[in-house]
């Protein structure tokens, strides 16, 4: 960043930009699922969503959830990056 930014967060910051698209119209039910493991087998993370509408004349009703599920990583998983060098 080389605004006004960087005397806050440094030359280093880093910025992210998010994208939102919203519905016009959606009277259905969604459900996504996604799930992650690395090469190794000992990490892993699964995401599971939902979105539900439904229209009643003027009135819509909008019901959305997200339950997320991770293991973690110990020392003990990965030695090779704790030891020095």
């Amino acid at each position: 960043m080389t605004d006004g930014a960087a005397a806050l967060y440094g030359t280093d910051a880093v910025a992210e930009v998010v994208n939102m698209i919203p519905y016009r119209s959606f009277d259905d039910f969604k459900i996504d699922a996604y799930e992650e493991q690395d090469s190794r087998g000992d990490f892993w993370r699964r995401e599971t969503s939902f979105l539900a509408d439904r229209s009643f004349g003027d009135v819509d009703i909008v019901l959305a959830g997200s339950y997320n599920a991770n293991d973690t990583l110990s020392w003990h998983d990965r030695p090779e990056y704790v030891l020095p060098d």
